[in-house]
């Protein structure tokens, strides 16, 4: 039975085709480049600096105690806040890019 043509020629090129075509992304990945993979490889580091420094800024503003008692501080880290914020997103993206490449 081994030695048996396949019954029927069309389905075999239908199967080679299945096997050898292109996976989707994975065949259209580009190789990253040194400097580019050493980014990616910091940027879970970097992302979780961003969210712990986030979260200690949150502590402080979290009761409203420091917007009473130290206005500029609070508007300080509030400022600070947001640029952590858009440095996250920013870094998340970039992971993003880097992961799918």
């Amino acid at each position: 039975e081994r030695d048996a043509a396949p019954a029927s020629p069309v389905g075999k090129t239908a199967q080679t085709a299945a096997t050898t075509s292109a996976p989707g992304p994975v065949a259209s990945k580009k190789k990253l480049s040194y400097k580019e993979q050493r980014e990616l490889e910091a940027l879970p580091k970097r992302i979780a600096e961003l969210e712990a420094e986030q979260a200690a800024i949150d502590g402080e503003l979290d009761e409203g105690r420091l917007f009473g008692s130290d206005p500029a501080r609070a508007a300080q880290l509030g400022a600070r806040h947001a640029d952590i914020e858009a440095e996250w997103l920013q870094a998340m993206e970039r992971w993003e890019m880097l992961g799918a490449s």
